[in-house]
């Protein structure tokens, strides 16, 4: 199988206020609070599978002059339009959103950040939050150096967990409540909450071969989908 598109590990500016509800994001929020995402993007199924395989770019959030359109399993990456995850013979082809408002999806194509628009077709484009693509690349690795110690409950001052010494790193991912994420060292019964976010920074990384084509993800829901009033 071709190489997944993008570095081994992944690790991206994450805003923390954006853990706890999938909150509408306008263009002035998505852009100061980070450049590096909210989640992803990518065709659905349905969209895949027709004669149109494209992500129909926009060069403003106005959606008037259209850009370059990528297509899902033909266009080539190039320096200014790149997947984050590309692996078209796996089904695989997801872009960094940076937000998303009544009319329109705010992506970055490229390392530079550029930004260009898509309209928000949730009958041809699905989004998904980084808080329900996690827990299904199943294992991640805990950054050093990041005083993030196993603890017992989801909270601050909940008590440590007394096996983690910090000598193990790698987890299974069991669940994520807001910044926590319930981890179980694998082969054994010990089980802790850690942070897998915090002051804008992932404090996890997992390997890019981890990432899962969208019919095979589970346990989420896109909340770009449901009408803009009952979301905000």
């Amino acid at each position: 199988m071709q190489k997944l598109f993008n570095v081994c590990w992944l690790v991206l500016a994450l805003g923390l206020g954006q853990c706890a509800t999938p909150e509408v994001k306008t263009p002035k929020q998505a852009l100061s609070k980070r450049d590096s995402g909210i989640g992803l993007i990518t065709l659905k199924d349905e969209a895949r599978k027709s004669e149109r395989t494209t992500f129909d770019f926009y060069e403003g959030p106005d959606l008037k002059k259209k850009s370059k359109a990528f297509d899902f399993s033909k266009t080539p990456i190039t320096p200014t339009l790149q997947p984050e995850f590309y692996a078209p013979e796996a089904d695989i082809c997801y872009f960094l959103c940076a937000g998303w408002d009544p009319d329109r999806y705010y992506v970055i194509v490229d390392e530079k950040k550029k930004m260009l628009y898509l309209p928000r077709d949730t009958t041809r484009y699905r989004f998904i939050r980084w808080e329900e693509f996690l827990p299904n690349v199943k294992v991640i690795t805990r950054l050093e150096g990041n005083n993030n110690t196993a603890r017992l409950e989801p909270l601050e001052r909940a008590p440590l967990a007394p096996w983690d010494d910090l000598s193990q790193n790698q987890f299974n991912v069991l669940r994520i409540k807001e910044k926590w994420m319930e981890v179980e060292v694998p082969g054994t019964k010990n089980k802790g909450w850690i942070k897998w976010v915090t002051d804008n920074r992932f404090f996890i990384n997992f390997e890019a071969q981890r990432v899962k084509a969208l019919s095979q993800l589970k346990g989420f829901e896109d909340p770009s989908a449901k009408p803009y009033n009952n979301i905000r």
